[in-house]
């Protein structure tokens, strides 16, 4: 059964499509890099406030706008910055285990408080569970295992709070940046600035500060 579910979970993580339905967006939500304003995307990532990708205030289940925010913030790390998506992608699976884990074995334990019987699902885990002391000492573990659950989604949000915060600091230093590297002239009009396009500035910036670092070497 674990594996099973494991495999559930590594194909919904890796196409994240299957979290996210297409459908025709006729509620006038952001529901794409390309009509979010990266001025919106930022202040989500800081304040958690998922009713800023609806702004026609329409009605619209809390469930839907939490799949749709995990879609954009996942296209946004992807094209952005790699590495992040990454190292998000990994915990990520690391937290999907640890909530299959918890699920299992807190049910298995209420299963033999209620009728003293072993479900095989202690086995499946890892523990080796022959009596009621063994149950006792698997309980005991869940309650770590949820303070390791807690831990990880707290630094998530941590991390997203910390980069809402440097936006502005961030969009001082494309600007800068585009302006040395002949870019783009003047200023970013950051109220109008979609994610995709800050994405394409992003990427620009690299790719140039790279042929400048490869010419230096000749």
């Amino acid at each position: 059964m674990k594996e099973g579910l494991l495999r559930l979970v590594r194909s919904t993580i890796s196409n994240p499509s299957t979290l996210w339905r297409k459908e025709k967006n006729t509620l006038g939500l952001y529901d794409s890099l390309n009509n979010l304003p990266v001025k919106i995307f930022f202040e989500i990532l800081g304040k958690r406030d998922l009713n800023l990708l609806n702004p026609k205030r329409k009605r619209v289940k809390r469930q839907r706008l939490q799949s749709l925010w995990e879609k954009l913030r996942e296209d946004y790390y992807k094209s952005s910055n790699p590495e992040q998506y990454k190292a998000d992608l990994k915990k990520a699976i690391r937290v999907e285990k640890l909530k299959i884990e918890i699920a299992c074995c807190t049910a298995a334990v209420y299963y033999f408080e209620l009728t003293l019987e072993i479900l095989p699902e202690f086995k499946e885990f890892g523990y080796i569970v022959e009596n009621a002391k063994d149950v006792a000492k698997v309980k005991q573990k869940m309650l770590v295992r949820k303070t390791r659950l807690t831990m990880l989604t707290d630094t998530r949000k941590k991390n997203d709070k910390q980069e809402a915060i440097d936006f502005w600091d961030m969009v001082s230093d494309v600007q800068s940046a585009m302006n040395q590297l002949g870019i783009l002239s003047g200023e970013i009009d950051i109220d109008k600035t979609m994610t995709a396009k800050w994405i394409s500035y992003i990427k620009r910036i690299k790719k140039e500060n790279g042929k400048r670092r490869e010419n230096n070497k000749k």
